[in-house]
């Protein structure tokens, strides 16, 4: 079974497009997951009028809130494996069967194509990961150790770049290029900027001093 976790914060009207684009492209068994914030009430109605399990965090607005939202979506799911998804994406048919197949070969975080950051179409880095929960559980996905998807010691950026680095020094780690998840982003000329983008990019100079610091513990 696939956890298909979705952490929410604003952008309502993008929720039953991201649910159109998961149930048209994903073959194997899922779950989908949004995760939503107590105070963003439009996208937290959107999630749970379009009938799909929502969590709603027990923390207001603030650092960290991706990563302790996916966290919370991983403790309160089961599936053998997980994807961190975002409402942003657009998903693509085959692009689980592609991702799975390279599970089969003994990858435990496998990076998605997002048609958009040239450093994941070179293929050396994801901005959205399939990762397999017995990894999450022991060793951990991050350096804060076991039961972790991303660190929390970052305000919003930098999350997935230690989670990549992490696993490609621990050799668990793989890119299908057919795995196509395409990253709707301001960056890329795909969607207008807005208060979430905004929220996202406000940390990058802070987040990475935190991870050139961090990246010391696997290098």
């Amino acid at each position: 079974m696939l956890d298909i976790i979705v952490p929410v914060l604003g952008r309502p009207q993008q929720i039953e497009p991201l649910l159109e684009s998961i149930v048209s492209s994903t073959v194997v068994d899922y779950n989908v997951v949004f995760v939503c914030s107590p105070h963003d009430t439009a996208a937290r109605e959107a999630c749970e009028s379009s009938g799909t399990r929502t969590l709603v965090s027990s923390w207001g607005q603030g650092g960290g809130d991706f990563a302790k939202k996916i966290a919370l979506g991983y403790a309160s799911t089961k599936g053998e494996w997980l994807f961190q998804a975002a409402t942003d994406i657009e998903f693509s048919p085959g692009w689980d069967l592609a991702a799975f197949e390279l599970a089969e070969s003994g990858a435990l975080v496998i990076g998605t194509n997002d048609e958009g950051n040239p450093s994941v179409v070179s293929g050396t880095h994801s901005t959205h990961t399939l990762i397999s929960r017995s990894y999450c559980d022991n060793p951990g996905a991050s350096m804060d150790g076991p039961g972790t998807v991303f660190s929390e010691a970052y305000q919003h950026q930098f999350v997935d770049q230690e989670l990549v680095k992490l696993a490609q020094a621990r050799g668990i780690w793989a890119f299908s290029h057919n795995s196509v998840v395409r990253h709707n982003h301001v960056h890329w000329g795909r969607a207008p900027m807005d208060k979430t983008y905004e929220l996202g990019l406000s940390s990058f100079g802070q987040d990475r001093i935190v991870f050139n610091k961090r990246r010391m513990l696997w290098a």
